[in-house]
């Protein structure tokens, strides 16, 4: 567990865990509503490292989300 978050600190800074270089995008973003966990899959294109998160999502107020 310590690794997939170091893997994802180092993606949200768009630096590839594997070969270090600033390549990483966002390929995709799946949610279940504004309250539940996205899914979001990053691809390093220098080495094609692929790795997906799954991150709390918002939460809903009033019919509104934040």
């Amino acid at each position: 567990m310590r690794e997939k978050k170091a893997h994802l600190l180092a993606i949200e800074q768009g630096i590839c865990p594997k070969c270090h270089e600033p390549k990483m995008e966002l390929i995709d973003q799946r949610s279940t509503g504004c309250s539940g966990p996205k899914m979001l899959t990053f691809e390093c294109q220098a080495c094609n490292y692929v790795n997906t998160f799954h991150v709390s999502g918002g939460s809903c107020n009033s019919g509104r989300c934040s």
